[in-house]
């Protein structure tokens, strides 16, 4: 549930939590915009620099969904792919472009969202670990684990005019697979922004 609150309370508010080291990365004005802001839409993140990382951008994003949710702070549009390949064409903004907060707010608008999160993939990979077990020291086996490993880098565009509001970066390595390392790298790359919904339901 959401609070309108007077923009006094909302500046001496954010002036409280940066002393306090709760919201460094957000300054005072973007959280007053984002005490506004009622829905976001999250786009499709680019997709990471592999071969194995084609599609890798709609399971991010159903990542970051996941962790909107989770703050029950802003209703979070959850729009089919269809719909968001038919509102870029609309907008004429290119999905590969999302990253660029200009095509973010143009694409927000067409989803009538107030505020958009968009972002890239900067790694999609597996990466090869030795595991081993030992009993009084003594190497007992040793097997190589695969671990799923991402990092992504997130921001938060305001849909009225393409103004960035919060940016943050995150990775996640998880041997469940790319699902269970996407959610762990949204989490970390949206922990400022996690911190301000705490603070402002």
């Amino acid at each position: 549930m959401t609070t309108d609150l007077p923009r006094s309370t909302v500046i001496a508010l954010a002036a409280v939590l940066a002393l306090a080291g709760c919201v460094p990365d957000i300054p005072a004005n973007d959280q007053e915009i984002l005490a506004s802001v009622k829905t976001m839409v999250v786009l499709p993140l680019t997709d990471g620099p592999s071969t194995e990382a084609q599609g890798s951008a709609w399971v991010a994003r159903g990542a970051v969904i996941h962790e909107l949710f989770q703050m029950e702070r802003w209703a979070v549009t959850n729009v089919s792919r269809d719909l968001v390949e038919q509102a870029a064409a609309r907008a004429g903004v290119d999905l590969i472009d999302c990253y660029d907060p200009v095509a973010a707010a143009a694409l927000a608008r067409e989803l009538n969202a107030d505020a958009a999160v968009c972002g890239e993939i900067l790694h999609w990979g597996t990466r090869q670990e030795l595991g081993t077990s030992s009993t009084m020291m003594v190497l007992k086996g040793a097997e190589t684990q695969t671990h799923h490993y991402v990092s992504l880098s997130l921001r938060v565009v305001d849909a009225r005019d393409g103004e960035i509001l919060c940016t943050g970066a995150g990775e996640g390595m998880s041997k469940e697979g790319y699902s269970s390392a996407a959610e762990v790298a949204a989490d970390e790359a949206l922990h400022s922004l996690a911190t301000f919904a705490r603070y402002n339901k």
